[in-house]
Order: structure tokens, then C-alpha cells, then sequence
């Protein structure tokens, strides 16, 4: 998903990695074969009156998204998308980041019980 909606700014900031990252997202993809690339018109919940053609997994949805993007076609913009970071640009980058504390997660162990 963030890739769909940041691309233009990876691929502009860091076009080695973004261009490993597709690379990577399009052999992935091969692998999964030709029916799961053609991708149905609307990408349907699986349920009962949903046939098995009509179902499009989000991973291949995403795929053709930012295949699409990506081409030149497209630029890594459309205006179907929604993104608030572009209507925020000044904004965001006029705040100060705040420093995370680090987070330490311990080992799982046998009888561990985790909070719901």
C-alpha cells in the first residue's frame, strides 16, 4: 500500500533501492503465474455467491496498481489516489520529529502469556 502511494518519492529519493524493490515485487510475481495477474475489474470479498474467477487476491490487486504506476505512463501519480501527505507537503516538513523511545521486546518462552 505504501508503495502504491510513496513510489514517486522513493523512486525520486533512492531509485537503486526502489528500483530492487520492484525488481524483487515483479519475480515474486512471475511466480505466481498468468491468472493471478489478470486481475478482474473489481476486486470482490470471497463468499458464497463469489466465484472462484471473480476473487483477486490483495497482493495481485496491489501488483497491478503499482504496475501501473510505475509505467511512464502514469509517473507514480493519479488522481484516484488519495494522498494527504501531498496536501500537507509544507506542513509536515516544517515539524520537529519527535525521537521514539526503543521499544524492547522480550524472548519468547515457553508458558508465555501475551495481553489480549
Amino acid at each position: 500500500d505504501s508503495l502504491a502511494l510513496g513510489g514517486e518519492v522513493f523512486t525520486r529519493d533512492a531509485p537503486e533501492r526502489s528500483a530492487a524493490l520492484l525488481g524483487a515485487v515483479r519475480a515474486y510475481a512471475a511466480t505466481r503465474g498468468a491468472d493471478a495477474l489478470s486481475a478482474p475489474a473489481l476486486l470482490l470479498p470471497y463468499g458464497g455467491a463469489t466465484r472462484p474467477g471473480e476473487v483477486t487476491e490483495h497482493f495481485d490487486a496491489l501488483f497491478a496498481l503499482v504496475e501501473a504506476l510505475s509505467s511512464d505512463s502514469y509517473h507514480w501519480r493519479s488522481s484516484l489516489l488519495l494522498a494527504p501527505s501531498r496536501s500537507f507537503a509544507s506542513e509536515l516538513a516544517a515539524l520537529e520529529p519527535l525521537p521514539l523511545p526503543t521499544v524492547s521486546v522480550p524472548a519468547h518462552t515457553r508458558g508465555c502469556t501475551y495481553p489480549c
